[in-house]
């Protein structure tokens, strides 16, 4: 298999290479706090090369376990509520055979069942990949490299003309959006982290959060992979420097957890629930077991970090 049709298959998954012939897939999918659970993207089974893309939960009494997961390989999921608490969802994944991408969206009802919104669909424009966010007018939000869009119905997209922040984010691509508890929109940049409101106000701006790196650079370069903010404080899963992250109300910015800057461990999740801060990290587990994913989900509250979930 080559690496072209590798990176197809893997879609909306991080690839790690140990040798170019053992390759290997990271869920790049959200996580959040969704009423009593919280629910984050990973693959199912873990110890499995032919894995497809699942949302694993945690119940009250810290109980994990497997969700919902796709039927297809090469597939992810994306997740995102509304202000008024509802749950949408994104199932993606690539067709080998019409060489593109698809995606179907999705609102999980009352009685736990996903009801269909948009059918499969061509996915000309990465809808959701990252990430996207439900305005209160009902339009979905998400970003294709430096602008910010809504999806219409006929599946085309519409510049969001409402944000704009000046010449310095006009250079920066966008990695990720997220819909904040508030209403307002945080924006990963590829420097910059922003927080702006739904008519498109900047609200607050962190700048040049990316750090030289200190350790080999890993895949995908030397970027913040997620943040979550709440009560003035912003958190990082620095993907590129191995570190879990916060800066807090004075603008310190602290050092929650540092992995080896050598080893394989990358954060690529992190979130809020039930008054601590959750991070999703994952490593590669040796050369001999190339084709298994190893997570490590940590909480944090006042100093006190707590293993969650590993395997």
């Amino acid at each position: 298999m080559d690496i072209s049709t590798s990176i197809k298959n893997a879609f909306l998954f991080f690839l790690v290479l140990l040798p170019l012939d053992n390759i290997i897939a990271h869920p790049l999918g959200d996580m959040l706090s969704y009423k009593d659970k919280l629910l984050w993207v990973y693959v199912c089974p873990i110890k499995s090369s032919s894995h497809q893309a699942c949302i694993m939960q945690m119940d009250t009494k810290g109980s994990v376990s497997e969700w919902r997961r796709s039927m297809h390989s090469g597939s992810d999921w994306m997740l995102s509520k509304s202000t008024d608490d509802d749950l949408y969802l994104i199932e993606r994944y690539y067709n080998h055979s019409k060489d593109v991408h698809m995606g179907q969206l999705y609102k999980l009802a009352k009685n736990n069942q996903l009801n269909i919104i948009i059918p499969w669909y061509e996915d000309h424009h990465r809808f959701g990949e990252s990430g996207f966010a439900v305005l209160d007018s009902g339009e979905f939000l998400f970003a294709s490299r430096h602008r910010l869009y809504t999806r219409n119905n006929d599946g085309t997209k519409s510049s969001w003309q409402l944000y704009s922040s000046g010449t310095s984010s006009k250079k920066q691509k966008i990695r990720r959006i997220r819909l904040l508890s508030d209403g307002h929109i945080l924006i990963i940049q590829e420097k910059d982290i922003v927080i702006a409101n739904q008519k498109g106000k900047e609200i607050r701006r962190w700048q040049d959060l990316v750090q030289p790196l200190e350790g080999p650079k890993p895949l995908m370069g030397n970027r913040i992979m997620d943040a979550d903010y709440l009560d003035g404080n912003l958190y990082l899963a620095y993907w590129g420097n191995r570190r879990l992250e916060m800066i807090d109300q004075k603008g310190q910015r602290k050092t929650i957890k540092q992995y080896d800057q050598k080893g394989p461990w990358l954060p690529h999740a992190v979130t809020f629930h039930s008054g601590r801060t959750y991070f999703l990290s994952s490593h590669l587990q040796g050369v001999s077991s190339a084709r298994e994913i190893y997570p490590e989900l940590i909480s944090f509250n006042n100093q006190d970090l707590k293993l969650v979930w590993s395997k």
